[in-house]
């Protein structure tokens, strides 16, 4: 098996002698370059192809996420972001990043991450990694914008992206969605995801014949709803099959008849 071979970008002269040498220490891997400045990173990934990029956040010049949201998904390597700011964690795994690396960090740590690049290099021949994962990419793109559609014979799905991964449901599957925060809490089957991303953004992709916003913070599948209790002051209880309880606003009151009628059929 060929060495792995590995840009380091960082503009630090003490973390990049760091970095180098536990590199050095790894007979799997090679130093395919090495980058101070962000302005010169691009050429650099187009012309070396590593399989793996170090990538301080912090460096000067054009910053490390927008440069790998800009690669086309079949060219970019598996990375693996560094910075001081524990904020910019959250971001770098929302990008598809490999792990992120907190500085100061320990040597352990560091040969960690270089294990889950591996691993996630790995799994099979890294090309075709890309390659499938930038067409699913692309066709979910083409997907949510309109063109194509659902394939005939195939349920519909739904989508939601957790950090640089895919989550994909069909709608019986999700009970309710909260708002929280900047995020929401989706329910799927027996366990609860926190996806960043808006409310509604998220009801915009949802089937509005089968679930129903009963609250400014909360959507519930009508096909998972078990009970409808009246409250105080002209609301409602919304009882759903996994036992959580969802207060309908009064604001929403013309959609319990929606919710009555469905579930009644």
């Amino acid at each position: 098996m060929s060495p792995l071979r590995v840009l380091v970008i960082d503009g630090n002269p003490e973390d990049r002698e760091t970095v180098l040498k536990l590199l050095l220490e790894d007979p799997d891997i090679t130093i395919a370059g090495i980058c101070t400045d962000g302005d010169e990173v691009m050429a650099r990934l187009h012309g070396e192809r590593p399989d793996v990029v170090l990538f301080d956040l912090q460096v000067p010049g054009r910053g490390g996420i927008e440069i790998y949201e800009a690669l086309a998904p079949v060219e970019r390597p598996a990375v693996i972001f560094l910075g001081g700011n524990d904020e910019l964690a959250v971001r770098a795994f929302e990008v598809g990043a490999v792990d992120y690396l907190r500085k100061p960090f320990s040597d352990e740590r560091f040969r960690s991450a270089i294990s889950r690049a591996k691993a996630w290099l790995h799994r099979t021949d890294s090309t075709d990694i890309r390659l499938r994962a930038g067409e699913i990419i692309e066709r979910l793109n083409r997907l949510e914008g309109g063109e194509g559609g659902s394939q005939p014979g195939l349920p519909p799905r739904i989508r939601f992206r957790i950090g640089g991964e895919y989550l994909f449901a069909t709608p019986g599957e999700v009970s309710w969605i909260e708002a929280s925060g900047e995020s929401i809490k989706v329910r799927i089957g027996e366990h609860t995801h926190v996806v960043r991303e808006a409310l509604g953004d998220v009801e915009r992709r949802l089937d509005a014949t089968l679930f129903v916003r009963i609250h400014r913070s909360f959507i519930v599948n009508a096909m998972c709803i078990r009970k409808i209790t009246p409250a105080r002051y002209g609301s409602h209880d919304v009882l759903t099959l996994d036992g959580t309880v969802i207060r309908m606003s009064r604001t929403h009151r013309e959609k319990l008849k929606q919710l009555l009628s469905f579930n009644a059929m």
